[in-house]
């Protein structure tokens, strides 16, 4: 990884510790190697709900509307969290939003490979700092 890239992503990570709310993927810790940034998430064990969605088309059985309801607005809280912060979302889609048991989780801003305790950090840039100086 290069020594931008390494920043840069240490500052992402930096910033997904601010966020703390019941519908955001928790930070854990950040480490590297020499080759490779890691930032430990919390684990979503249910899934993303771009699968759950494939699941149900397969099914044929239309998902109730009190279902998409309460994923939608379990949705629009976490958002509403994450631009409270001056953060905006770039990389939002079906595989950033995380199931955990009847919960969603979006992937903090950042998309994270969640599919093991450490997850390694893909490089998408897709958070935008909205003003830095504001707390």
């Amino acid at each position: 990884m290069k020594q931008t890239e390494r920043a840069e992503a240490l500052r992402e990570a930096e910033v997904l510790k601010q966020f703390d709310h019941p519908n955001i993927v928790k930070y854990v810790d950040t480490f590297m190697d020499k080759r490779n940034l890691y930032i430990v998430m919390e684990y979503a064990d249910g899934g993303d709900i771009h699968q759950l969605i494939e699941d149900q088309k397969k099914s044929g059985v239309p998902m109730p509307e009190d279902q998409i309801m309460f994923y939608f607005v379990q949705i629009l809280l976490a958002l509403k969290h994450v631009h409270d912060k001056k953060t905006l979302h770039r990389d939002l889609k079906g595989q950033n939003i995380f199931l955990d048991q009847a919960t969603m989780k979006a992937a903090g801003p950042s998309k994270l490979l969640l599919n093991r305790a450490f997850s390694q950090l893909e490089i998408y840039r897709s958070l935008l700092i909205l003003n830095q100086d504001d707390s």
